[in-house]
């Protein structure tokens, strides 16, 4: 009984070893994150995109970008519920050769699409989104679906200074939330509810322009992400379970011991 029950117990270790220390392992060894040359010939994205109007219910749409002899083309469209088309954008951009910088109407624009380094998310003729606190890498597991589950994201919490064309303020230190894949460095989800330089002063997503975006999370796209991390989503459903794993192994324990006691009792006794 003695050797089954160090078995036992060598068993448990080595299975919480692997729950609680993979996830950090796996992070360990996953590349570092991408921090330049995004905006390469080929690569595709799709978001499943959620737009609001003043006084409406939130509609569906998609967003899609893909990059094609140094041009970036970017497509919103937004549908009703008979997927009836109730808005539709198509919108160029011009990229450098080593895929870094892209521009908008000459003017210098960076897009929320990849975010390397730095604190600025999103910037256009004076506008921007600035990042304000970073969190990961984590998983969210229990808040998203498609591509995006299980895998490692780093999160930014950021405020914006959105201008209007006389210069003056329209929105200031509104709550945003972008989150990146920790290796693409691709934009995952975002919710920024239409207060971000690309959306509100070039695909004109505002009030004035009908609708404003509530939230994109990506769906598609050819881009390498790193693969999910199991580890941690097995180690959180184990937290999880934890109260009922006690309820479980303290009479367990108990049984055992108690079988113990008595097979030594009987062998002092023979």
């Amino acid at each position: 009984m003695k050797g089954k029950g160090i078995i036992t117990l060598s068993v448990i270790i080595i299975f919480l070893a692997v729950i609680f220390g993979g996830p950090y392992l796996f992070n360990a060894m996953l590349p570092p994150p991408k921090s330049s040359g995004f905006y390469t010939d080929g690569i595709y994205a799709k978001y499943e995109m959620q737009c609001k109007g003043a006084s409406e219910n939130i509609k569906k749409g998609y967003l899609i970008f893909n990059v094609d002899n140094h041009k970036l083309h970017l497509n919103i469209t937004v549908y009703s519920h008979s997927e009836t088309i109730l808005l539709y954008r198509d919108i160029t951009f011009n990229v450098s050769n080593d895929g870094n910088g892209t521009y908008y109407h000459g003017k210098k624009v960076i897009l929320p699409f990849f975010h390397g380094k730095g604190d600025i998310i999103s910037y256009y003729n004076g506008s921007y989104v600035n990042v304000s606190n970073k969190d990961g890498p984590s998983i969210s597991p229990f808040n998203r679906v498609g591509i995006t589950k299980y895998r490692e994201s780093y999160q930014y919490y950021t405020y914006n200074h959105i201008l209007v064309k006389n210069g003056s303020v329209v929105e200031q230190g509104v709550f945003g939330d972008y989150e990146y894949g920790a290796v693409s460095s691709l934009l995952f989800f975002m919710a920024s509810f239409g207060h971000d330089p690309l959306f509100y002063q070039i695909a004109n997503l505002s009030y004035n322009g009908v609708y404003y975006l509530v939230s994109l999370l990506l769906i598609d796209t050819n881009i390498q992400l790193a693969p999910p991390n199991y580890l941690a989503l097995a180690a959180i459903y184990t937290i999880m379970m934890a109260p009922i794993l006690l309820i479980i192994a303290i009479p367990a324990a108990a049984i055992y011991i108690y079988k113990y006691m008595k097979e030594r009792k009987e062998r002092e006794e023979e």
